[in-house]
């Protein structure tokens, strides 16, 4: 195996990034996922009273064309692109409109946000693609709430469930590692893989165009050889100068002693061909002393030996 183009890249499942979004759902409901807001525009006032009641799903896979050519378009957004594109999908979205204290027709039922995860700049960026409702508004009016307040606050609604999906920086082995994203790759409804350089040791390879990641796995993270020694060395470092033994035996007819401490461990070493293995330097200074019938002061010392740094 030789080494990556990149030092830590974190997968995630399908399944594993909806029951997160879920979980949020459960847990900040009231927060998030529904609201109450008046908007002033055109010396009207408009009214618009949301609640997501059902969880989110996350689909890694783009809208089909009937979805996308309905979808109401982000400002700026006209095509679809072509990768890496994903779907937050509302089960039941329930929205009351008004204006000027005049209610228009509920809408109720599914809605789908699509959205656009890349690379820019170093940073995961995502750029939500527009709004997609299975019962639209069917008059001009309620076309023109919906495009002025609806539309605009769903995609607010979408934003923090859908940050999740950025990488920020990661504490490893008892040490925060600062990441810097090159790769993003959504494999259709299966893994959502964002491969990064980070600041412990950056990587200087050109990034390929594909990747083979592992596959069945809820989560993985992957880390390069360079980095595991990284992370690894200031670990032992505070193991320096630790005693490893320090034995003392005797009674009347003998006395024994044997000291050994770890002084240092040194050029820590991740095997290219299996990340489990590794190799490093150990430094151990150690000294034995034992006397018999007698004392260190009594000339009966029968050995002394060491061996020092």
């Amino acid at each position: 195996m030789s080494s990556p183009s990149y030092d830590l890249a974190l997968g995630m499942s399908q399944d594993s990034l909806t029951s997160g979004i879920k979980e949020m759902h459960k847990k900040h409901h009231a927060a998030l996922f529904k609201g109450d807001e008046t908007v002033p525009k055109d010396k009207k006032e408009y009214r618009f009273i949301w609640d997501a009641d059902e969880a989110p799903n996350l689909v890694l896979d783009a809208p089909d064309k009937t979805v996308w050519d309905n979808t109401w378009k982000a400002q700026g957004v006209t095509a679809l692109p072509a990768s890496n594109v994903v779907q937050l999908v509302l089960p039941n979205l329930i929205a009351n409109c008004s204006i000027d204290n005049i209610a228009l027709p509920q809408v109720k039922g599914e809605v789908i946000i699509p959205a656009h995860v890349a690379v820019e700049s170093g940073a995961v960026t995502l750029k939500l693609l527009g709004v997609w409702m299975k019962n639209p508004p069917g008059n001009g009016t309620d076309k023109i709430l919906m495009k002025n307040v609806v539309v605009p606050k769903i995609m607010k609604m979408a934003n923090p469930p859908l940050k999740g999906l950025q990488l920020p920086a990661q504490r490893l082995m008892d040490k925060e590692v600062k990441l810097k994203p090159v790769v993003v790759d959504v494999v259709t409804k299966t893994q959502l893989v964002i491969a990064a350089t980070a600041t412990v040791s950056l990587s200087t390879e050109d990034f390929q165009d594909t990747y083979s990641w592992p596959t069945g796995k809820k989560v993985f993270l992957l880390i390069s050889p360079a980095v595991l020694e990284k992370l690894i060395e200031p670990m032992v470092t505070k193991y320096k100068n630790k005693p490893l033994i320090d034995l003392k035996e005797g009674d009347w007819s003998y006395n024994a002693t044997l000291k050994a401490r770890l002084k240092e461990i040194t050029n820590v070493k991740i095997s290219d061909k299996n990340p489990q293995q590794g190799s490093a330097k150990v430094n151990i200074p150690w000294e034995a002393n034992g006397y018999i019938m007698g004392h260190e002061d009594s000339g009966c010392s029968i050995f002394k030996a060491s061996q020092k740094a």
